[in-house]
């Protein structure tokens, strides 16, 4: 698809999204389709050739939609809202079509300062301390966006824990830390989100699940009784995670009362998750709401939910970020860059490496409405959902069972809960209307949640009306047979159960109060109160607070259906002329650190904006801190995927706005990840047990947001299999806690392995050994073999193994076919194979030889949002085992044996978030529109321009390639000192016309060059190497036996520093210099020898001294302070072992 075809179907998609909105009353809200419909209506295997656009639309509408839920129709009623606007919409648009990967200020400027400032926008908005604000002079803190609220509350713990370790080994440091670690115990509600469990189970630490008191707040007395109980059993309180506006019933923990005791306990890390509720802080008069949030350390909220953006747009702020960051960050010196005090590296503040430019979309949204706009719809869902319970209490056959302070009201019929049960199922199975159930003071009630952006009046007495005519024909039936119980009776039998009651019963509240893991969960005992009679009070004032009653349009947004069409046909223009015009443009931008706070205005906008406005801003504020990562000159790092079929779909699934956590949630979500995972895995080559309709597999494959969250799901699975085969051989399984078995855990990659190896093994406790490869950059049989068998002598337990085909800094392959039996030999190492980049070539069948020995593996990941031109976030992960993947992440074991788990898969428990963005739209899109066969020739493109390059190389005996060029990337160097190596990139990157990164190959420093454009071609090959060859003759031309002299300046520090910033992700380690006074160094991330004669000193191994130590167990502070002493690495041993907080 050509820029042309582009501009035709981008704006047919306009109309198509358009149409679908403007007549979404029309269709169903829930699918009636029984789970596997999609199984049957499309094609086992990937096509091979390209398929018409109008064809695969055409499969949209009659395939995909019949299986969607639709989230934005106005009778949907369940879960929480899902954002979603037209100018969201256009965002992530625009985002995907700039096609960069924000992971630090150099990789582009503009994703990271637009996110720092947009974050400190909402969050004086909402009203949070100026400690949580990144720009206020003399602030720690800031905020970030993460992927959802799992993962903020996840990262919060993770820091809490790092913070609680850190303060216990300083008071004994003798003391192993898996000991120290069994003594940790956080604490929540039992109405917090299940996702507080889940991070327990990632963290290894205890959690105790408190009783609510009888309006479901968690209260401080309650809190301080279960600390103090603790205390006297020996364990430590470290972290407590409160909730504002809780998922089943919409209640508030009493924060003020929770922070003053939090603060008694100085290993407390206090967090509040106000995921759904914190967006409403930003009306005055719900801030009492926030009240005691000075005493919080960290605090979430989801734009994604109910402040008009779509997923995936989960905000997080701490107040110290330095505290976040140390328990996250695999490069502590890194974190010394010179820009380090200038800017914010996003990349260590969550799990993945790599981030969407999604400020973009919050900017757009916050501007289009204005904050006074966006006040006005969160009052309006407001007042109707008081509208709704006025219904309610009217009927004296209901009940309401909840405080209706926002836009949820949960009810029921009085009488039996199998009463309310029927009632629900019999409304979902209508399709009339959409709900889902909760338990609330032990009783099961259903929430009706004001969800529609677009919703009225006439939306809300539709739903009762449906509501009480279901009711009546309930209790009509109820009066005429009393067989009630034995009806009741067939909705259990899996055989007899309808499609309504299985679709019904198929969505579990996520804060299901009767599932928990009894082992390391406790509840002190209260009493509970049924609520009858609702109140909204301000504590402070005793006001009851009414939203506005004035007459409102339908709709109170800003941008309604005819702008979106006119200004969304605008975006597909601007879009087309931005990809026109990449190649006149600077590859790169030219300015320092903190120009765009120094544009935009420091408080967000009270009333909406002009749309040509902000799109001005885009031009002259936006676009100018850009690094445009599809330019045709751009070959640093891998390819970031970008196509216009990708694009599209993107939009489309964004205009659906479903967030597909379970089959119910959205079943075409569910079934077409499926599909398409067995596609592409049966493309790339993959054994018979990694594809899902395979006849008897037990594997399968999901879209998970990184190769980073891939990697450490993986692990995460291993290690719970690692301790369930060590606990077999006790005599009694439950005699020692499992956390004394991460001591004896050890894993094991390459030192060309990627950095989120580290990191994982960093979150999850556990040693990694990191190992010297051979010269062709392979993890090496003898030393992976020596390593074990040292590592089982010392009485540790080898559990897993990561290789990597196609390293980040050479495309480097491991041999699977020697690595494999080596960990086959041992009980329980767990292979994983991280394939990023280079998995994708697999399509190939030229290319396949390098998958030789994948049969061995337990799990595999690429990513089409690298090499095969799906925008980001898409990475691929198969498991040869589901179960033991799930089992390591499934907090609610009970929900696995609904009579559906055999016959639909539930792809939030295959990792760490429960919402799930409809990203299995654009790989189908791509490959339907590309075929095999276009992706076949868009690789071998990339693979043929790469080797034209090593040609040009080749030729000039001034350079010397140091990688076996396979793929796209070429690892090359000048035959001179890696000074002047840094000195080359340096000025190549100060000039704008090219961009490239370095990295170190065969402990020399390279200059990598990798193929990334997707419709390179040989002539701007040609042209990057000219501008290669210029500064070269500039640096090498001697004069006088001299180097020639500049006729421009050099590189000042500063903009030497900004060209350092992009360092290569693989670990290496670099070597202190005395003095960079007089060195040119624009391409290295940190210190460097000074001269080639030090690095020969240090091979050598003249006056060394060996240094040993355990990374994530050194303060940074500490750590540092030894790095600045004399010493140089001595290399005495091949291998380098990091123990992650061990």
């Amino acid at each position: 698809m050509d820029c042309d075809e582009f501009r035709c179907r981008g704006k047919e998609m306009i109309e198509y999204i358009c149409s679908y909105l403007d007549n979404i009353e029309e269709r169903r809200v829930t699918p009636n389709i029984e789970p596997g419909y999609l199984r049957k209506l499309i094609p086992e295997n990937a096509p091979e050739d390209p398929e018409n656009w109008d064809s695969i639309m055409a499969d949209v509408e009659s395939k995909i939609m019949p299986g969607v839920t639709h989230w934005q129709h106005p009778r949907f009623h369940a879960y929480f809202p899902s954002g979603n606007s037209f100018p969201s919409i256009l965002g992530d648009m625009l985002s995907d079509a700039i096609g960069c990967i924000g992971f630090s200020w150099a990789a582009s400027p503009a994703c990271t300062e637009l996110e720092t400032v947009v974050l400190d926008w909402l969050g004086k908005a909402i009203g949070l301390p100026d400690q949580f604000l990144a720009l206020k002079e003399g602030s720690r803190g800031g905020g970030v966006i993460q992927t959802s609220a799992s993962e903020c509350v996840l990262v919060s713990m993770l820091a809490a824990r790092a913070q609680a370790l850190k303060r216990l080994k300083q008071q004994h440091p003798f003391v192993e830390e898996g000991l120290l670690l069994s003594k940790l115990m956080a604490y929540c509600s039992k109405e917090a989100h299940s996702c507080v469990e889940k991070a327990a189970m990632i963290c290894f630490v205890k959690l105790r699940i408190l009783e609510p008191d009888e309006t479901s707040s968690l209260r401080g007395k309650t809190l301080l009784l279960a600390m103090e109980e603790d205390e006297t059993m020996g364990l430590i309180p470290f972290f407590v995670s409160t909730t504002l506006g809780t998922t089943s019933c919409c209640s508030f923990d009493n924060l003020p009362e929770i922070g003053v005791i939090s603060h008694k306990f100085p290993c407390v890390w206090l967090h509040v998750d106000a995921a759904y509720a914190g967006n409403a802080f930003i009306c005055p008069e719900l801030k009492y709401l926030l009240k005691g949030i000075e005493h919080a350390d960290s605090f979430n909220t989801n734009p994604n939910k109910w402040l008009l953006t779509n997923f995936d747009c989960s905000t997080m702020w701490v107040r110290d970020r330095i505290r976040l960051t140390s328990a996250l960050v695999v490069d502590p010196l890194y974190l010394q860059h010179g820009y380090s005090d200038a800017t914010i590296d996003y990349r260590h503040w969550g799990v993945p490496l790599s981030r969407r430019f999604r400020s973009l979309k919050l900017w757009f949204v916050i501007r289009s409405f204005g904050i006074s706009g966006l006040q006005k719809y969160i009052r309006l869902h407001i007042r109707l959902a008081k509208r709704f319970e006025a219904h309610v209490l009217k009927d004296r056959r209901f009940e309401i069972c909840n405080e209706v302070k926002l836009g949820l009201v949960c009810f029921r019929l009085r009488g039996q809960d199998k009463l309310n049960e029927k009632l629900l199922s019999n409304i979902n199975a209508s399709g009339k209307i959409h709900m889902v159930p909760a338990n609330v003071n032990e009783k099961y009630v259903i929430r009706f949640c004001v969800v529609s952006h677009n919703a009225t009046e006439q939306d809300i007495d539709h739903a009762w009306h449906v509501i009480s005519q279901f009711a009546d024909d309930l209790l009509e039936m109820q009066n005429a047979d009393k067989e009630q119980d034995e009806v009741y009776e067939l909705l259990e039998r899996k055989k007899k159960e309808t499609l309504a009651q299985k679709r019904s019963f198929f969505v579990r509240m996520v804060s299901d109060p009767k599932i928990y893991n009894p082992s390391i969960a406790k509840a002190l005992p209260s009493t509970r109160r049924h609520l009858t009679q609702p109140s909204a009070e301000s504590p402070e004032n005793h006001i009851t607070i009414q939203p506005p009653t004035d007459n409102r349009e339908r709709n109170c947004l800003k941008m309604d259906v005819e702008e979106f069409r006119t200004r969304g046909k605008e975006m597909v223009d601007y879009i087309c002329k931005y990809m026109k015009n990449l190649p006149n443009q600077r590859v790169t931008p030219h300015l320092e650190p903190g120009y765009l706070k120094e544009l935009i205005p420091s408080e967000a906008p009270v009333e909406p904006e002009n749309w040509n406005d902000i799109m001005e801003d885009v031009d002259k504020k936006i676009m100018p801190g850009i690094t445009h990562w599809q330019h045709p000159r751009f070959h640093a790092y891998f390819p970031s995927g970008n196509s216009y079929p990708s694009i599209l779909a993107d939009m489309l699934s964004n205009a659906i706005g479903c967030i597909g956590f379970s089959w119910a949630a959205s079943p075409a979500c569910t079934e077409l990840e499926t599909i398409v995972m067995d596609w592409f895995g049966k493309a790339i080559g993959l054994p018979h047990d990694f594809i899902t309709s395979n006849k008897g597999s037990t594997g399968g494959g999901v879209i998970q947001t990184s190769a980073s969250e891939c990697v450490l799901i993986s692990m995460l699975a291993a290690r719970n299999q690692a301790i369930q085969y060590l606990k077999k051989n006790l005599i009694d399984p439950n005699e020692i806690e499992d956390s004394a078995f991460l001591p004896k855990l050890v894993g094991y990659c390459s030192k060309e392995a990627h950095s989120c190896v580290e990191k994982a093994a960093k979150i999850l406790l556990v040693k990694v050994r990191i190992l010297e490869p051979d010269e062709k950059g392979s993890l090496d049989k003898q030393t992976l073999e020596d390593a074990i068998r040292k590592d089982k002598e010392n009485g540790l337990f080898p559990f897993f193994v990561s290789t990597i085909l196609g390293s980040t800094s050479s495309c480097s392959f491991d041999n699977l076919q020697v690595i494999g039996p080596i960990c086959k030999a041992e009980p329980c190492i767990w292979l994983h194979v991280d394939a990023a980049y280079a998995g994708n070539a697999f399509i190939c069948p030229e290319l396949k030889p390098y998958l030789k020995g994948i049969e061995y593996a337990d799990s595999f990941n690429t990513n089409p949002n690298k090499w095969l031109l799906v925008n980001f976030d898409c990475s691929c992960l198969w498991v040869r085992c589901r179960v033991k993947l799930t089992s390591a992440l499934v907090v609610d074991p009970l929900y696995l044996q609904h009579a559906n788990s055999n016959e639909s898969i539930d792809y939030r428990h295959w990792g760490i978030p429960l919402s799930r963005r409809f990203r299995s739209l654009k790989l189908w899109f791509v490959i339907r529109k590309y075929g095999l066969v276009g992706l076949q020739k868009y690789i071998r493109n990339h693979i043929t321009l790469a080797k034209h390059f090593e040609t040009l190389v080749s030729k000039d005996n001034r350079f010397e390639v140091l990688n076996d060029v396979r793929l796209g990337l070429v690892c090359f160097r000048l035959v001179a000192n890696d000074q002047v190596n840094q000195e080359l990139l340096a000025n190549i990157n100060a000039s704008g016309k090219l961009h490239m990164i370095p990295s170190m190959v065969k402990n020399k420093y390279i200059i990598r060059f990798c193929i990334n454009a997707e419709d390179a071609k040989q002539e701007d090959v040609e042209d990057a190497w000219r501008i290669i060859t210029e500064h070269a003759s500039e640096i090498l031309e001697p004069t006088n036996n001299k180097k020639k002299e500049f006729t421009k300046p050099p590189l000042t520090r500063q903009m030497s520093k900004r060209f350092a910033f992009t360092r290569s992700v693989s670990k290496e380690l670099y070597k202190r210099c005395r003095s960079r006074s007089n060195l040119l160094d624009g391409a290295t991330p940190i210190l460097v020898a000074d001269s080639d004669e030090e690095d020969v000193e240090v091979q050598q191994g003249n006056n060394c001294e060996a240094v040993d130590f355990l990374a994530s167990s050194l303060d940074d502070n500490v750590f540092l302070d030894e790095y600045k002493k004399d010493f140089r690495f001595h290399p005495q041993s091949p291998t380098e072992i990091k123990c992650n907080g061990m």
